[in-house]
């Protein structure tokens, strides 16, 4: 629509599909190319994993400082996309940000994996799990203050009046909250519900709703904002959360990234979590007014309910369902093998 686009983003797994159509430039946070000769080995994704981490070469900081030298060279309409990795699994802010919620870690060191996490491989035993939980925030205010720059840039070159912005993530984090760690393996509610921040030019003062919204919803809710019509055909399977009044009537969701696979629906107050396959696998149906905790499965008690939010699930999973994620067998053959190194550093991929 004769904007600039750009996108800056800090995780390699945002290069293995097509979301970088439309973008002048997609960068991928730095790849560490002079380790070329070593490439493929234990030893590289080591010195990866350890670099990426010292350096902070895709910290919060290093993406709203790319995207702000991109901005000062930008002129005219623009889109610019920030994607931050920062609060992510294991999780490690840098000072004063680790000791912001507690005392500094004594029990966890910046080398403790997600896989160890898992495994309640890591010293201090409750101790360490509320140091990794304290990490984890320490992680969500540094990439908030990397946001803010942003934020306060737009403000100081007077532009964030006329800028729309939006804020969002694609996944929470479990903190043992149904005894299991980290994201891609369950459908509970800090797994799937994120925040969405949505700010545009001539609205109301801000509100907080609790109407129902997906992430499909985002992308054309982000288009009339900036003034580009919807396309007619292919139609969005999301809707304009700004002109809906009531919002979507379900929520849908699927696709772990490893364990069995799990799908959901959320319809109101009501939500189920079905684990395929379909007659043979398991449903658990919850009262998130009564039940935000996600404790008591009402399946057994509510059978009518459950059943006519099942049948909508089938509706949901024959429209757009598939087998399980996008994962490590999806990535494509010819992927960059300086991506493919850094996404078994991360754990992606074994």
């Amino acid at each position: 629509a004769g904007l600039e686009t750009a996108a800056f983003v800090a995780n390699p797994w945002l290069a293995t599909g097509a979301l970088d159509r439309g973008f002048r430039a997609f960068d991928v946070a730095e790849r560490l190319e002079s380790l070329t000769e070593i490439r493929s080995t234990r030893l590289y994704r080591a010195l990866l994993k350890a670099l990426l981490r010292g350096l902070r070469l895709d910290s919060a900081d290093a993406i709203s400082a790319r995207g702000l030298r991109w901005l000062s060279r930008t002129s005219g309409p623009w889109c610019l996309w920030l994607h931050y990795l920062d609060p992510h699994l294991p999780n490690w802010p840098p000072s004063p940000y680790d000791r912001l919620f507690g005392p500094p870690p004594r029990h966890v060191g910046s080398a403790l994996t997600a896989e160890e996490i898992r495994a309640d491989s890591y010293a201090g035993g409750g101790g360490g799990r509320r140091e990794i939980a304290r990490l984890y925030r320490g992680e969500v205010a540094y990439t908030d203050a990397a946001i803010g720059r942003v934020l306060r840039h737009l403000t100081e070159r007077e532009l964030l009046a006329s800028t729309v912005v939006a804020i969002t993530g694609d996944h929470g984090e479990e903190l043992w909250d149904h005894a299991g760690y980290g994201h891609g393996h369950a459908m509970w509610n800090e797994v799937v519900r994120v925040p969405l921040f949505l700010r545009t030019p001539g609205r109301a003062p801000a509100e907080l709703t609790s109407r129902l919204a997906r992430l499909v919803d985002l992308a054309p809710t982000a288009l009339v904002a900036a003034g580009i019509s919807l396309p007619v055909e292919p139609a969005f399977t999301g809707c304009d959360l700004l002109a809906a009044v009531e919002g979507p009537a379900t929520c849908y969701g699927e696709a772990t990234l490893y364990g069995d696979e799990q799908k959901f629906l959320r319809r109101g107050r009501y939500k189920l979590i079905h684990r395929p396959p379909v007659g043979e696998g398991e449903t658990r149906l919850f009262d998130l007014a009564r039940d935000p905790a996600e404790r008591v499965d009402l399946a057994a008690t509510e059978t009518a309910l459950a059943d006519t939010l099942f049948g909508e699930l089938l509706e949901w999973m024959a429209r757009v369902g598939s087998a399980g994620a996008m994962a490590a067998r999806d990535i494509p053959a010819d992927l960059d093998p300086a991506t493919v190194e850094q996404l078994r550093a991360l754990g992606y991929i074994q």
